[in-house]
């Protein structure tokens, strides 16, 4: 639509000038959650509250309705027919997508007005109680990609602290891998359940890598091989708030479901 108008960083852009800049990728950003528990002191998104914002459901059906008469993501589609991954909506950004109760009711409507894309998330392994609650949220999921890094396994030592605060200091480190090899078998459950690819990423240095190989080796056999792949070589942390401000090449729907081509400040 000629009129639709979409925010930058500093200015409204029309359609077309988004459009000319974004048509290229096949990747829209989506921000279930903003705000995490977790607060990791090396986030590319810090300064993170740690009280969440949800994103409506309603409110973010219309904007996907807006993007779609955009032409943006339409322009996208195109990229299918090039024997290219085809178009992508990633759950991501300023939070941990899962923790969104009505998370699938979200990649239903994604599903609905594009029934081509495919539907990414991420999963700090945290935020979640319930494999039941997991498997709910990431229903019509195509995958999951657990995020493994030193920084949430602090932050899952945060959220599990007022049940092991009187173990002994080992015994809460334990608790701890034992807790991430269980929540391991709830998405490996929910990924059989609900058909998506589960799949896992090592972030830091190497000598933290080396804790979570051992957590996937345990996972695997205490719920099966094969259960979720991932590179074995961690990806370099970017830089603390890094992404702050900073111009994307892929449009974003907020969870105030703003669409926007930049993070915010």
């Amino acid at each position: 639509m000629a009129n639709s108008q979409i925010r930058t960083q500093k200015r409204v852009a029309t359609a077309k000038e988004l459009r000319e800049r974004l048509s290229q990728t096949n990747v829209v950003g989506v921000e279930p959650v903003h705000g995490c528990g977790f607060q990791c002191s090396k986030c590319m998104f810090a300064p993170m509250p740690e009280e969440r914002s949800l994103m409506d459901v309603n409110r973010f059906e219309r904007a996907l309705i807006e993007l779609k008469h955009s032409g943006i993501v339409k322009a996208n589609t195109v990229m299918h027919e090039l024997a290219s991954p085809g178009l992508i909506f990633a759950y991501s950004l300023g939070g941990n997508p899962p923790e969104h109760p009505r998370l699938h009711e979200i990649t239903n409507v994604i599903k609905r007005h594009f029934p081509e894309a495919k539907v990414h998330a991420f999963w700090n392994l945290g935020g979640v109680n319930t494999p039941q609650a997991l498997v709910k949220r990431t229903q019509n999921l195509d995958a999951l990609c657990l995020s493994l890094d030193a920084q949430h396994y602090a932050g899952l030592r945060k959220e599990l602290m007022p049940r092991i605060k009187e173990l002994p200091a080992a015994e809460r480190k334990q608790a701890v891998n034992n807790e991430l090899v269980r929540r391991i078998g709830w998405v490996a459950r929910a990924a059989t359940e609900n058909c998506f690819t589960l799949a896992y990423r090592l972030t830091g240095k190497e000598t933290e890598a080396k804790v979570f190989r051992e957590i996937i080796r345990a996972a695997e056999a205490k719920h099966g091989s094969g259960i979720l792949y991932g590179e074995d070589e961690p990806t370099p942390r970017l830089a603390r708030g890094s992404m702050r401000g900073r111009k994307s090449t892929q449009p974003l729907i907020l969870h105030d479901c703003t669409i926007t081509d930049h993070y915010p400040e």
